[in-house]
C-alpha cells in the first residue's frame, strides 16, 4: 500500500480489497461481498481507491499508482467497483437534500479537492483537480429536483436545482462576524 494509506487512518477501510483492486485481482463475487459491508466501511474504501488512483477512473494511471498495479481499462476487475461507485453517485443525485462541501486534498504534491455530497441515505466522495464549476458539473449531470444545501462558495450558485438552502453554521458564523464589526 502506498502513502495514501495515511489519509484514512482513523476510519475503517478494507485495505485488502483496495490492494486486490489496484492489482486488478477483484472477482465479481468479491465485489458483491464488498457491497454488503457496513456502511461506514464502503465510502472510505472507495475514497482510498480513488486517492490511490489519483482521481482517475479505473484503468487509467494515477500519479500515486505503481505501474504494476494499474488495471487495464479492459480488465473486468475494474468494472464492478466502478459500477458500485457510479450507483452511489446516481443514488446521491436522487436524494432530496444533499449537503455539499469540499476541502483541499493532496495528490502527488498538488492540491486537488475532495468533494462530499451527504444525503439522507448516501454519501458520495469525489476527488477532482477543480474546486469550481467543472467539478460540480461532473457530479450534477442533470437538473437536480431537490434542495441543495451548501456553504456560500459561489460555484454552487451555478447548479440548476429546484431549491437551495445555505448551511446554518456558515450563516451564523457570518452573522456573528457582522455583529462583531458593528
Amino acid at each position: 500500500m502506498n502513502s495514501a494509506a495515511g489519509i484514512v487512518e482513523s476510519t475503517e477501510v478494507d485495505t485488502a480489497f483496495v490492494e486486490r483492486f489496484l492489482a486488478a485481482r477483484v472477482t465479481e463475487e468479491e465485489s458483491r461481498r464488498f457491497a454488503r459491508q457496513p456502511a461506514k466501511v464502503i465510502p472510505f474504501t472507495l475514497l482510498m481507491i480513488q486517492a490511490c488512483m489519483g482521481g482517475q477512473q479505473p484503468g487509467q494511471p494515477g500519479p500515486n499508482t505503481p505501474p504494476a498495479a494499474i488495471p487495464p481499462h479492459q480488465k473486468p476487475a475494474s468494472r464492478p467497483m466502478f459500477a458500485c461507485y457510479e450507483q452511489i453517485h446516481q443514488e446521491s443525485l436522487s436524494g432530496s437534500r444533499p449537503h455539499g462541501d469540499q476541502i483541499g486534498w493532496p495528490v502527488a504534491g498538488t492540491t486537488h479537492w475532495l468533494w462530499c455530497f451527504a444525503g439522507d441515505r448516501t454519501v458520495f466522495y469525489m476527488i477532482d483537480r477543480s474546486r469550481g464549476s467543472p467539478a460540480l458539473q461532473k457530479f450534477f449531470t442533470k437538473y437536480f429536483d431537490g434542495v441543495l444545501i451548501t456553504d456560500f462558495w459561489s460555484p454552487y450558485d451555478g447548479i440548476d436545482c429546484a431549491d437551495r438552502q445555505k448551511c446554518w453554521p456558515h450563516l451564523l458564523r457570518d452573522v456573528a462576524s457582522v455583529d462583531d464589526r458593528c
